[in-house]
């Protein structure tokens, strides 16, 4: 499906997602708004929504764990796209 999707945005098609699979949003987006319990909370860059300390507190749980294993994070990530 991603690639589906990588194919037809590369022919200048915009594309809204809603999705929770936080390796294709960001492979795909150029842009990611966040919403909790209907509220946004970010309209950033994917790069800039990881680092967004109410994105981490909101999905992520404690900030201080997230630093310490952001490491493995962009591991993961680069290993599944």
């Amino acid at each position: 499906m991603l690639d589906t999707l990588r194919e037809v945005r590369s022919r200048g098609v915009t594309l809204i997602l809603i999705e929770q699979i936080m390796h294709a949003v960001m492979s795909l987006s150029d842009g990611v708004l966040v919403l909790h319990c209907g509220e946004r909370i970010a309209e950033e860059t994917p790069e800039q929504v990881t680092k967004n300390p109410r994105v981490v507190e909101a999905y992520l749980g404690d900030p201080a764990w997230v630093g310490r294993a952001a490491g493995k994070t962009a591991l993961r990530r680069e290993r599944v796209r």
